[in-house]
């Protein structure tokens, strides 16, 4: 038999090294298994077996690495706390860093195109360019988020309090910064609403405060969950908190789209009641069995809640009422959206074909 190319010490670091990404274990515990994998090595190579073959009879002795893991979990509850702690800091720190960033990169972004175009077309089509520029830059870290994922997961899983370390420096530099620049630059944040003075640039501001907030929330909670998450998961049996996120998510774009105060008001309406059907018949459609009513209730109770109590007071001050406009628009919205994706949901066989 010829000679091979195996290595054992490469071998064994690469098993223990998949047995650490599960997570669960300490640095003792990765010894001793490392010193079982030798142990049973040295006994099986003895006994006439080549080297590779020993490995394999000696890694299997030793375990599947799922179990293992699911033991060492009984046995090292802090290990368990530790990630958890680390996955909420690592959560934390990712929007803090993303909003200073947007903080520094918009504001002199704003501030140089004011001093420049001051509030002329040219500078209102540039921040508008800008705005869409940063949402397609978010849907591609959302499109990228399995990869995020994977990378957050596996350093968290071989050393969850290195991570948080390593972590806080970025997290960090958010807070010192922003102290140490202009503070002319962060206060041109408000510029697209109160220096631009044009409805295009205040909405697709409003679209990119809510892009960003969907994204972020969309990488947070892929972490433990690479590869499962998707629309049709997240909306089959949607969790009442995500419910109300989705909902709250839309009632901020539905609102935001009467910023354009050029449009009449019955285009305006029809607008704001077509994303609540957008809204409606994504969860109408993706709906697995029962509920629906539920989850379509609970979907639009913010909204409902807000366009009524806000709506009435804003009818007071500007003298004319509107706000049962608006709640018809949405209500009829969903009422649409609604059956309109239960009529073009594909039926169980259809689906059963589909799978």
């Amino acid at each position: 038999m010829g000679k091979t190319d195996f290595n054992l010490d490469q071998a064994i670091a690469n098993h223990i090294l998949l047995i650490q990404q599960k997570g669960n274990t300490t640095d003792s515990d990765l010894a001793e298994l490392k010193a079982h994998l030798y142990d049973a090595f040295e006994e099986l190579k003895s006994n006439g077996l080549n080297p590779e073959e020993a490995f394999m009879v000696a890694r299997h002795r030793l375990g599947d690495t799922e179990i293992l893991t699911n033991e060492y979990s009984k046995v090292n509850p802090s290990v368990q706390t530790n990630k958890l702690w680390a996955y909420l800091f690592l959560g934390v720190a990712l929007l803090a860093v993303g909003w200073t960033f947007l903080r520094l990169l918009g504001g002199g972004f704003y501030l140089l195109v004011f001093k420049n175009y001051h509030t002329s077309a040219v500078s209102s089509v540039m921040v508008v360019l800008f705005h869409i520029a940063l949402i397609v830059l978010i849907f591609y870290l959302v499109k990228k988020k399995h990869n995020i994922s994977r990378f957050l997961e596996r350093q968290v899983d071989i050393n969850p309090i290195k991570t948080v370390l390593l972590a806080f420096i970025p997290l960090a530099m958010t807070i010192f910064i922003p102290r140490q620049l202009n503070f002319q630059m962060i206060d041109a944040l408000r510029y697209p609403i109160y220096k631009f003075d044009n409805d295009y640039v205040e909405f697709s501001l409003y679209l990119l405060g809510v892009s960003l907030g969907l994204g972020a929330l969309s990488i947070i909670f892929s972490l433990k969950n690479v590869g499962h998450i998707s629309l049709k998961s997240l909306l089959a049996k949607p969790s009442i908190l995500l419910l109300l996120i989705f909902g709250f998510a839309t009632e901020l774009l539905a609102s935001s789209t009467r910023i354009f105060n050029n449009l009449e008001i019955i285009s305006n309406g029809l607008i704001f009641g077509f994303i609540y059907l957008l809204g409606s018949f994504l969860i109408s459609y993706y709906n697995v069995k029962g509920n629906l009513i539920k989850n379509l209730i609970t979907f639009s109770i913010i909204g409902f809640v807000l366009e009524t109590s806000v709506g009435i007071m804003a009818d007071i001050d500007r003298g004319i009422s509107l706000t049962g406009y608006f709640v018809s628009s949405l209500v009829l919205g969903v009422i649409i959206g609604a059956l309109l994706g239960i009529k073009m949901k594909p039926t169980e066989m259809e689906q059963s074909v589909i799978n």
